[in-house]
């Protein structure tokens, strides 16, 4: 199930034309803005000794180089609408001085059952 969550995460980046990479900050785009995606943590869980389900965390984060303007909240703001339907999600922003560069980050925690069949 996450799998289908995560495609309609990058289908939002795509549809808002924000180019972007699993886990590449290393191959980034010369664009202002674009963004990297990735699962950075995934558990096994259930019940009596039996592992019923995954809990995945994904990561989105929007980078923005050099600076950040009105146009930029209105792509988060978009991105956000956008992304709803995946459930929820907590947000960070912060800058990158070293980069130079704003980001935000988003996190989304999905649960998905194993098939019993």
């Amino acid at each position: 199930m996450y799998r289908e969550y995560l495609a309609m995460i990058r289908q939002s980046l795509d549809a808002l034309g924000i180019k972007s990479a699993w886990h590449s900050f290393k191959n980034i785009p010369s664009d202002h803005c674009y963004a990297t995606y990735f699962v950075p943590s995934m558990e096994f869980g259930g019940h009596d000794l039996r592992a019923e389900y995954y809990d995945y965390t994904v990561q989105v984060t929007l980078l923005f180089r050099d600076y950040f303007k009105a146009e930029d909240t209105a792509i988060e703001t978009a991105f956000e609408e956008s992304v709803r339907d995946c459930g929820s999600f907590s947000k960070s922003c912060g800058y990158d001085s070293s980069n130079d560069q704003f980001y935000t980050e988003y996190t989304f925690k999905f649960k998905e059952f194993f098939d019993t069949e």
